[in-house]
């Protein structure tokens, strides 16, 4: 009897692998850089920029610092634990740096207001283009994190939609010359927000918490 007890266990033991852990950072860190590409890769046919002044960088600086800051909260709340807030001093840093960005391109960028910013030609282009990257982005981020377990379930849903609609904005200022706040705000939040919507839909599907 003791030796059939240690043959079935053997036998379960053989059959089954041990559970691995999800490793969160590691396959975000993946994903982000192969959608990066991605993106890049599909945006090279419109043309990237050659031309640069000052409002230009800060622009995309901007951006930068925001995809930097998303990362750092989808790290975050992608653990079944409490955020640590005060051990992320690179999330604080990436924000605030964002933050003074775009304070710097509403002093120095083009002296556009909203009405103007709307009337710009390639105004709905920007958003035809940012939009369906980042649901793209967003389904892809979303199905790589379907096994997730986070604490705050609906909290990483949304930053994960911003993450993707925040990286489909920073490849589009790769391409466009428009460097003036209110067109960042309107036309680029705009489309980052039809992001945030597409990757909330996909990510509903795909969770199955």
């Amino acid at each position: 009897m003791a030796d059939k007890t240690e043959q079935l266990i053997a036998k379960l033991v053989d059959s089954h692998q041990p559970v691995r852990p999800f490793l969160a950072p590691q396959i975000t860190y993946l994903t982000l850089g192969m959608v990066l590409m991605c993106a890049l890769l599909l945006m090279l046919p419109f043309g990237l920029r050659f031309d640069w002044p000052l409002a230009g960088m800060l622009k995309t600086a901007a951006l930068l610092m925001l995809v930097v800051t998303l990362l750092q909260l989808t790290l975050l709340l992608s653990q079944p634990l409490l955020p640590q807030w005060r051990k992320a001093p690179l999330l604080w840093l990436s924000l605030a740096s964002s933050v003074g960005l775009l304070i710097c391109l509403g002093t120095m960028g083009e002296p556009l207001s909203f009405g103007q910013a709307a009337q710009v030609s390639s105004f709905w282009a920007c958003i035809a283009w940012i939009a369906p990257v980042g649901m793209a982005a967003g389904w892809i981020l979303s199905r790589m994190l379907r096994r997730a377990r986070p604490l705050h379930r609906m909290a990483l849903r949304l930053v994960v939609g911003g993450l993707a609609g925040s990286l489909a904005a920073l490849v589009y200022s790769l391409h466009c010359r428009v460097d003036a706040l209110a067109y960042l705000l309107l036309a680029y939040g705009l489309a980052a927000t039809l992001a945030l919507l597409g990757s909330l839909l996909s990510s509903h599907r795909l969770w199955r918490w």
